[in-house]
Parts: C-alpha cells; structure tokens; sequence
C-alpha cells in the first residue's frame, strides 16, 4: 500500500474540518480576512530519499524551500511566514549546520518569507527537515486540483525531467548540465500565482511526476484529462517513448500543471505574454474519467510506476 492510499484510509477520517479540503491539496487553509485567504503548507525532505549524503547542504537547504514554495504558488498564493524543523545525526557539525542555514536563509530571502520559528533536534538517524510555509491568495483561492471541468486545456509552466536527469548524473557522480537542477530545481517564478489565480479552474505542482500528478488532478476533478507527449518540454531533448515517460515519471520538477477554461485561454495567453512567461499547452479535459497518453496521434500505454511514491 502506497502513502496516498494509507493518507485516504487513516488520514483522511480524522481530517475533518473544511478547512482540510479533504488533504488532497498540498496545502490547508488557516484564515479568510475581508480580501485574503491564508493557506499552509509542509513539506518533509530526508537524507537517502529526497537528496543525497553527498549533495552540498546549502543546495538541501535551497530544495526544501522551493518544493514548498512551489505548493503556494500553485494555488495562486505568495509566500508569507516559515516554521523550520531540523533533526540531525549525531554527528552533524556546526559548519554544516551553518551551510544549511545558509541555503534555507538566502532562498527564503529570495522569496520575502519570515522564518518565525521551529525546532531543532538530534537523533540517531538521519538528516531530516520539515519546513511549514503559510502564503496568502485571493478570496476565491486557494485554487484545488477537483476544478477542472470538461474542455479546458491542461497547460505546463515549464519543462520536464531535468531534476531526473540531474539525479541519474549526482548518482553517477559526473558533473553534468542537469546536476544543479536536481539540487536546486527551478520553479515557475512568482509571477505565475496571480495567473493561476485568475485564470486556471484547477491546479497541481509536479513533485511526484508529470504522470502521477496528472491522474491525481483527473481523479480529483472527476474526468479525464489526455496529453500529448511531443507537446511536453522535455529536458535533455529525448526521442524514444521509452526515455520520455523515464522523465514523465521521475518527479521533483515543481513545476505548475493547471487546467485553463477555453474561453480564458486567449486572455491567459496575453498576459503571460505580457510577463515574459512562456507556457505549453499540453493536452485537454474530457468527460469520463482517467489519463491517457499519446504520441503522433497514436496511444502510448500508462506505465506501470506513474512517479514517486513512498
């Protein structure tokens, strides 16, 4: 049984305020003023399955930033306050501690967020860190991954893969021109949450894959939502199916994935545009009900592993 199955059968039940939003959206809403929405979100990085021993602590610290940062900015929100959790080994030093730091410091300056607290502690594992990050969104927002309705267009903020390709190369310990893009992954940019805000029915960050998050967005909107492969922007440029769906699958692109009305896309268009923001419309929502994927027209099966689980 996966972690989304043991969240729907355990954690679920006990979540039963609205403000929940059921926990099938990254994020849960804290507060609603007369124009403001707040929403929180936490996000867990471990030594061995998130980054590796050898990755430089400063880029670990940078990752755990932006894998919650991209969770607020997908719901259409900005980054407000942060609550940091550190476990150490036991033998976790001052200088890497400050290394850390270091990185956790200058991303959430980049993004104008307040650490206002958390907690440290040592154990006999392994480096952990959690952070807690609140943002603020509109009164319509946060916006959810159930929205999507039958004939929008599913759109992609950025490309795919790189993350992958920077792991294949971290693990093979060559210094190659994806390796900074798996210790620091690139985000959409700031100025894709009010876009998201305005214009998308439904919305997902990719942090378990573009296939994975694809059929979590179809399940949670209830229809079926179909990509086009050769539409995507792939990292590395692949040719083969084959190495296509190995970056489909192969997660932590923090990207946006949003369902876009078709009677919106023009204006979307437009101000993106006007942003200097580029964009790929990557496949449509349909009625019925699951993914689907295709190449040159002709249907490619769903892998057997769609991306990350724990």
């Amino acid at each position: 049984m996966d972690e989304f199955n043991w969240i729907h059968r355990y954690l679920k039940p006990i979540a039963t305020s609205t403000d929940a939003m059921s926990l099938s959206n990254d994020v849960g809403r804290l507060a609603q003023a007369a124009d403001t929405v707040k929403i929180a979100t936490l996000d867990t990085l471990a030594e061995g399955t998130h980054f590796l021993a050898s990755d430089p602590l400063d880029s670990v610290g940078c990752k755990l930033v932006r894998a919650n940062v991209s969770d607020i900015l997908c719901k259409g929100g900005t980054p407000a306050e942060a609550m940091l959790s550190v476990t150490m080994p036991p033998d976790f030093s001052e200088s890497q501690f400050q290394a850390l730091c270091n990185g956790i410091g200058a991303e959430l300056e980049r993004w104008s967020i307040s650490l206002i607290g958390g907690d440290t502690v040592r154990s006999g594992g392994l480096l952990t860190l959690s952070l807690m990050l609140t943002g603020t969104c509109g009164t319509n927002g946060p916006v959810t991954r159930s929205g999507a309705a039958s004939g929008d267009v599913i759109v992609l903020s950025g490309r795919i893969g790189a993350s992958y390709l920077g792991l294949q190369e971290a693990l093979a310990g060559t210094q190659g021109a994806f390796l900074d893009q798996y210790r620091r992954p690139q985000l959409p940019g700031a100025a894709w949450a009010p876009l998201i805000a305005e214009f998308a029915s439904a919305s997902i960050d990719i942090s378990d894959g573009l296939i994975a998050d694809a059929e979590h967005l179809a399940h949670e909107s209830g229809l079926a939502i179909t990509i086009d492969l050769d539409a995507v922007a792939w990292a590395g440029a692949p040719e083969s199916t084959k190495d296509i769906l190995a970056l489909a699958t192969g997660g932590d692109d923090y990207q946006a994935l949003v369902a876009i009305p078709n009677a919106n896309m023009h204006a979307f268009a437009q101000r993106a545009g006007d942003a200097g923001l580029p964009f790929w419309p990557i496949g449509e929502a349909k009625d019925s009900d699951g993914l689907s994927l295709h190449r040159s027209s002709q249907p490619v099966p769903l892998p057997t592993v769609k991306g990350y689980t724990h």
